[in-house]
């Protein structure tokens, strides 16, 4: 009834779509609600914020769960029932399609958790990702044929990221091919180099320690790079940017890295000809 009278009374306008965040650290979670009150709502989504992207609306629900209890092989049941809260959430409001923040979208798939939007906001993500890699490249006065590392290119969103790359200089590593990335390394020590990070939370901070200066960190993952992480590619001498999402507001703004923008994953649908208004933020410089 809360979600109804939101979108009817609220913003007066026809809810395009419902997004599902979790904290992204335990902290997080922690400043937002007491212990006994995450568990008492864990993998139910309430109604936390709404977002406007153009003269479009979508709602923002959370739940106080953290990456580790989604991963977790025992929670596949709860994300079952969980897909099933956001469900109907989406037509309690008519909204058109439902997304989902950070690893939420692949941990569905892996489960075989059926979403007709999953595709669709990997398809756009990834969009983002390139959008902004071209953006990074165009600012340091770099040509398209610089040498581009994925980091974690076997991953959900990482995968269709390579397979829009077209003929771009990519090369592609995944969890434990260290022995790879070093030889990246020795290949283009001290020459431009754009480095796309789209691996897991906190994964940054080995790598950041084998870069060089005129490295060029672009992060994806959710949350931004920690503090440590970004000492690190600072003291190395590399630049860092982070993804903050593309143009629109929301309210209460997104936190931290993510503040002025809508997460690329919340985005609404954007025609396949048409560019995307993406939002960057540089976290470190040399």
């Amino acid at each position: 009834m809360l979600v109804s009278f939101t979108s009817r009374y609220v913003l007066r306008s026809p809810i395009v779509s419902v997004f599902l965040l979790y904290p992204a650290r335990k902290e997080y979670a922690d400043a937002l609600a007491y212990r006994w009150h995450q568990r008492r709502f864990s993998w139910q989504p309430g109604l936390v914020g709404f977002y406007r992207q153009g003269g479009r609306y979508g709602l923002i629900f959370g739940v106080p769960n953290l990456e580790d209890d989604i991963r977790a092989e025992h929670n596949a049941p709860q994300l079952h029932a969980l897909m099933c809260r956001m469900d109907a959430a989406q037509r309690s409001v008519g909204a058109a399609r439902k997304v989902f923040a950070g690893i939420l979208p692949s941990m569905f798939s892996r489960n075989g958790i059926e979403n007709e939007h999953l595709a669709d906001q990997r398809y756009l993500t990834a969009r983002a990702v390139l959008q902004a890699l071209d953006q990074v490249i165009n600012q340091h006065g770099l040509g398209k044929d610089v040498p581009i590392l994925v980091l974690g290119g076997r991953g959900y969103i990482a995968s269709e990221v390579l397979r829009l790359c077209g003929g771009r200089s990519v090369t592609s590593i995944d969890v434990a091919e260290f022995d790879r990335f070093r030889a990246f390394v020795a290949n283009h020590r001290g020459q431009p180099a754009v480095v796309v990070n789209l691996t897991k939370s906190g994964a940054l901070l080995e790598y950041a320690r084998e870069l060089w200066p005129g490295a060029i960190v672009l992060n994806e993952v959710y949350p931004e790079p920690s503090a440590a992480e970004i000492a690190e590619l600072q003291a190395r001498g590399a630049s860092c940017y982070h993804i903050v999402g593309v143009e629109g507001k929301a309210w209460p703004p997104f936190p931290r890295a993510y503040r002025g923008g809508i997460p690329c994953c919340a985005s609404l649908p954007f025609s396949p000809d048409d560019p995307i208004p993406i939002l960057i933020a540089r976290l470190s410089r040399p």
